[in-house]
């Protein structure tokens, strides 16, 4: 289930926050949660805005943040949390909670295209910082293979049974190859080094692609997120044809 949460600013001077402000996100959630790692995903707070030295200054009165997990007691729990609190800091922001929305769910197909919302972490090394030679390539099936295998795990630690487990073996990511051109031929990367909130380092990657998945995956990942860290604001993603963060 996936939630919208609408904030008002409360100090029009103090209007911006780090650009990937995820690992303040993180810690601020962290003595709200009663699981270390909830099956949670969410996104980074977003309003009109202008981007300014590494900074993402907020024009507007209104900011909004979503969250979803498939866990409801944990999430609604959580969200009734987030809404009685007065008033919401993080870094230098200070938002009034005004509104909570129950979005949707799409209509999902077997293949289903989808744009990150919050970057992709695909895999995680034991070293805290990245290893930027292990940069996957989208295209190849190591990146598919590797969101499939942590996706695997978590469905596991969720309840699936391995007869369920069996019947989402088919599975495939597809970048949008006109969208990767697009971006080596202007010189831009989809994936930069991006920090948790132990400030530990890793690859994060950012473009719009089809799964071939089971139902019930696309289900799980709208709910939980895709790839690792989604409890640290990573791997959520939306249906192209639709944002759910229009306001």
């Amino acid at each position: 289930m996936r939630y919208k949460l609408s904030f008002q600013k409360l100090d029009e001077q103090n209007s911006s926050i780090d650009l990937h402000h995820q690992h303040l996100l993180a810690a601020w959630l962290r003595p709200l949660l009663t699981k270390e790692k909830p099956s949670l995903c969410y996104s980074t707070f977003k309003g009109t805005s202008k981007v300014q030295h590494g900074q993402i200054k907020f024009l507007s009165s209104k900011i909004t943040w979503i969250l979803a997990s498939s866990d409801e007691p944990m999430i609604t729990a959580l969200i009734d949390k987030i809404m009685a609190l007065e008033v919401v800091e993080i870094g230098a922001l200070k938002l009034i909670p005004k509104q909570m929305e129950v979005l949707p769910n799409p209509v999902f197909t077997d293949r289903t295209k989808y744009v990150c919302i919050s970057p992709l972490v695909p895999l995680l090394t034991s070293d805290s910082k990245v290893n930027t030679e292990r940069l996957l390539d989208p295209q190849r099936t190591e990146f598919s293979d590797e969101l499939f295998e942590c996706l695997m795990t978590k469905m596991q630690h969720a309840g699936f049974t391995e007869e369920q487990l069996d019947g989402f073996q088919v599975f495939g990511i597809s970048p949008d190859k006109d969208y990767l051109n697009r971006q080596k031929s202007s010189g831009k990367k989809i994936s930069r080094v991006y920090a948790d909130s132990d400030r530990n380092e890793f690859l994060g990657y950012l473009f719009p692609f089809s799964m071939h998945a089971h139902m019930d995956v696309h289900q799980f990942v709208w709910d939980n997120g895709l790839g690792f860290l989604c409890e640290q604001g990573f791997g959520m993603i939306d249906t192209a044809e639709k944002s759910s963060h229009s306001a």
